[in-house]
């Protein structure tokens, strides 16, 4: 799974057909509008589905597989996440990363100094969260800009500015 990013996930079918529309979760989903196949993350294994078509429109993708030619077919896929390699990923510039990048990182925050590791990230809430591992217990801090003020690549390392009282909610018992 490491060698994989989350591109979308399929939201509902489309038709009788077979049919799919996905919700692609990508700064630019036009770079995926010539793909040939995708991973779909089913039972917990990613599988190869070879395309047939697709047409994106902003962020909705209009699918069709290879060997899905039903509704019934398509309803099962409904509601899987869709994968694909990480070099499929353009490069980005120094200041810029993707999410799957700063697992791992440690976090520092200026008040509060080191806090921990990065270990996972959760992108289909409101707001992007990634979790760290502070004292035993589980933080969870929001990925906007206001809180964190640096991510240095070439360090391994996000600076941050914890709102006032956030890491002791957590602390408390």
């Amino acid at each position: 799974m490491q060698d994989y990013f989350e591109l979308g996930y399929i939201k509902q079918t489309h038709g009788i057909n077979g049919f799919l529309k996905a919700i692609l979760d990508v700064d630019y989903p036009e770079n995926y509008t010539k793909l040939e196949s995708i991973f779909l993350f089913i039972e917990g294994r990613l599988i190869p589905f070879f395309i047939e078509e697709m047409d994106i429109q902003d962020k909705v993708a209009l699918l069709k597989f290879e060997d899905i030619n039903d509704i019934h077919e398509a309803s099962k896929l409904k509601g899987v996440s869709l994968f694909a390699p990480i070099h499929w990923l353009p490069k980005l510039p120094e200041d810029q990363y993707y999410y799957h990048e700063i697992i791992g990182f440690e976090v520092i925050d200026s008040r509060h100094g080191a806090l921990g590791q990065v270990k996972e990230l959760f992108t289909h809430s409101p707001q992007v969260l990634f979790s760290v591992l502070f004292q035993q217990k589980e933080v969870l801090i929001p990925l906007q800009d206001d809180i964190v003020t640096k991510v240095d690549k070439q360090t391994q390392k996000i600076f941050v500015t914890l709102p006032e009282g956030l890491l002791e909610i957590y602390l408390e018992d």
